[in-house]
């Protein structure tokens, strides 16, 4: 990667860094893993952590122990694995293949992070103040995305976005009820565009959904934060008000 990548670059530094850390998990997954199996082949004792590791995956919830190397979750075990795969996957196809067209906010360990990194490299290029900048965000007319090709000539393109308590009419291009069986659909792709303008948006006309880490939506005392951004949806038939007793929010996991 350090021979490929200049990691003095924004983007590749927080790439590294999120390379760092899931090869950690990895590691701490296949050594208990390892010792695992050896303890249930009488190879070496087993002691209460490792018990309680095998309570656990018995039981298909993750391990505390790594939850404590992981990014957050509230999945089950199963379902945990799959979102692991996918994350690794996503970082394992830039390394290889090159800076994706389309981001996929959750694979990141930290999303929160890449998002600055887009921001700086904007504020970089334009020469204005960082902190002066937000998100214009805007949803694309597909929800696939392969069908988009070329990335776009400032921003990022980021995809699969599940939001809870409402879905996206595509047609209508706004917010919409969502059916008593479609408690979580998924956004389409959502363009991200670093601005400095201050009153971009109508807020009568337009809801501002918070994005979270997990379907768990308050911030423990410990650990990272739940919150990582906002984005501007259009709401043309119900007041930005609707949407926010009815609590909906987006998510880069849910269950």
């Amino acid at each position: 990667f350090l021979k490929r990548f200049n990691v003095e670059e924004t983007i590749n530094t927080v790439l590294h860094h999120e390379i760092l850390l899931y090869n950690k998990l990895l590691k701490v997954i296949h050594e208990s893993l390892t010792e695992m199996q050896k303890g249930l082949k009488g190879l070496i004792l087993i002691d209460e952590r490792l018990d309680h590791l095998n309570r656990r995956l018995l039981a298909n919830k993750i391990p505390e122990f790594w939850l404590e190397h992981s990014f957050p979750s509230i999945l089950t075990l199963r379902n945990y694995m799959d979102d692991l795969r996918m994350r690794v996957k996503f970082l394992d196809d830039w390394v290889r293949l090159g800076s994706p067209t389309v981001f996929n906010l959750g694979a990141f360990y930290h999303p929160e992070e890449f998002l600055t990194a887009v921001l700086q490299v904007y504020a970089r290029k334009h020469t204005v103040p960082f902190d002066s900048l937000s998100w214009i965000t805007t949803p694309l007319a597909t929800i696939t995305p392969e069908k988009i090709t070329k990335e776009p000539d400032e921003g990022i393109y980021i995809y699969g976005l599940p939001i809870e308590g409402a879905k996206w009419d595509s047609v209508d291009k706004s917010l919409a009820e969502c059916g008593q069986r479609e408690l979580v659909s998924v956004l389409p792709v959502m363009h991200l565009l670093p601005t400095q303008e201050k009153d971009h948006y109508d807020l009568t006309k337009t809801y501002e959904c918070p994005v979270f880490r997990t379907q768990n939506r308050g911030s423990g005392a410990l650990g990272l934060p739940n919150y990582i951004f906002s984005i501007f949806l259009p709401t043309k038939n119900e007041k930005p008000d609707h949407w926010v007793q009815r609590s909906v929010a987006a998510f880069i996991t849910t269950q």
